[in-house]
């Protein structure tokens, strides 16, 4: 039941982007009730890079971007902007507190992953970037186990 309730959560905000296909893969790992591995790939060969995928850890209510890519012809025209959106209201919805990502990279246009990230809205604490999550009232009432 939780696997189902997970890929539900997950195709849910994937089907506002406008690169997302139903056909798409939604993979995951559950490991403990507030420990799970998350992936996405545009590709049925399940390849982790050349294709646009994410992956995610939730645990204990921390969501952590493991990697985020686009393949090139996607990057530079606000996809990956959408994404990282897309990922926020994914672990909001868990929900979890903040998701942090430890960015590495520059994007097409010379900027550092963790410039482009600041410019986004998220906060640079040393070598990670974070976003703090609140839902309006502060409560957490869903959480998917």
């Amino acid at each position: 039941m939780r696997s189902l309730l997970i890929e539900s959560l997950v195709r849910k905000h994937l089907a506002k982007w406008q690169l997302y296909k139903p056909t798409d893969l939604v993979l995951q790992a559950p490991a403990a009730a507030t420990t799970v591995w998350i992936g996405y790939r545009t590709t049925p060969a399940n390849m982790p890079f050349g294709t646009t995928h994410f992956d995610l850890n939730i645990i204990d209510g921390v969501c952590y971007i493991l990697h985020v890519e686009l393949v090139p012809e996607h990057r530079g025209r606000g996809h990956g902007a959408q994404l990282y959106d897309l990922l926020v209201a994914i672990a909001r919805e868990w929900p979890c507190d903040r998701v942090e990502q430890t960015p590495s990279g520059w994007t097409t246009t010379g900027e550092t992953r963790a410039k482009y990230l600041e410019r986004h809205g998220w906060t640079l604490r040393g070598n990670i970037a974070e976003k703090e999550l609140t839902n309006g009232s502060g409560n957490r009432t869903r959480r998917i186990e």
